[in-house]
């Protein structure tokens, strides 16, 4: 039996990964587009504001897995924002590719 993939965050791409199930101000693509995430089929998750891509939602589980959830999201982020823009806190070992 294989590892369930949710526990493979010491990979250094989903080192700054996150699973969650409802978020808002985000849009994705249609199912038509999707890709394989995790060894799953996943779709790209856009933030509403700036149209950047901020990771995948879940849309099909085989087989299912409990840490994963059809539906639920996993947001690759590097730094977080206060509401109004300003830098909240940059991750560990993270470049801040964003213009002065």
């Amino acid at each position: 039996m294989g590892r369930n993939p949710a526990d493979w965050i010491e990979k250094p791409h989903l080192l700054f990964a996150s699973f969650l199930l409802d978020i808002i101000n985000v849009e994705s693509d249609d199912i038509s587009r999707s890709k394989i995430v995790l060894y799953q089929r996943a779709v790209n998750v856009y933030c509403i504001a700036c149209n950047g891509v901020v990771g995948e939602r879940f849309t099909q589980l085989t087989p299912p897995y409990p840490r994963i959830m059809e539906g639920s999201y996993l947001l690759r982020r590097n730094w977080m924002l206060y509401w109004n823009g300003t830098q909240l806190r940059q991750a560990i070992g993270a470049v801040d590719d964003r213009p002065p």
